[in-house]
């Protein structure tokens, strides 16, 4: 009787995962689509690193992570894996190269597993670029039916 209850529990758990795994999905196809949306009309080829931090998901403020150490930029696997969806997401236009954060975070966890007595050690170094701060009141970008425009220069 235990183990048909431990089953019962373990297939129960198991739709919970799985029905959390697919809403999550669906929210960020979501976001992508909002996203893509509202840059539409901008000239992506204007962003040299071909990363953009606001056409990603803001799971963290990458501003933060800066190279500098300080208390406010620990990070632990959690807020790693964080930070490189952030940058993964933020991706505008060409190949993206960097494995998916699913396979990612696949493979350190294969690894870990494999080498009991090693421990290993994820580390990015990635150029992203930003919009300025002041762009629209700079009038270098318009925002019209939830879209930002270029404009002229």
């Amino acid at each position: 009787m235990k183990k048909l209850k431990s089953i019962i529990i373990q297939v129960c758990v198991s739709i919970i995962l799985v029905s959390f795994s697919m809403q999550t999905q669906a929210q960020v196809d979501s976001l992508r689509l909002t996203l893509d949306n509202i840059f539409t009309h901008v000239d992506k080829s204007q962003v040299p690193t071909g990363f953009l931090e606001e056409y990603g998901a803001q799971f963290v403020n990458l501003k933060t992570f800066n190279g500098l150490l300080t208390d406010s930029n620990y990070v632990n696997p959690l807020v790693w894996s964080y930070v490189y969806a952030t940058v993964y997401s933020g991706k505008i236009y060409g190949t993206n190269t960097l494995p998916t954060p699913e396979v990612n975070y696949t493979t350190f966890n294969s690894e870990a597993l494999a080498n009991v007595d090693a421990n290993p050690v994820s580390m990015m170094a990635l150029n992203y670029s930003s919009l300025k701060a002041d762009a629209l009141t700079n009038n270098l970008f318009t925002i019209s039916n939830n879209q930002l425009y270029d404009l002229a220069n």
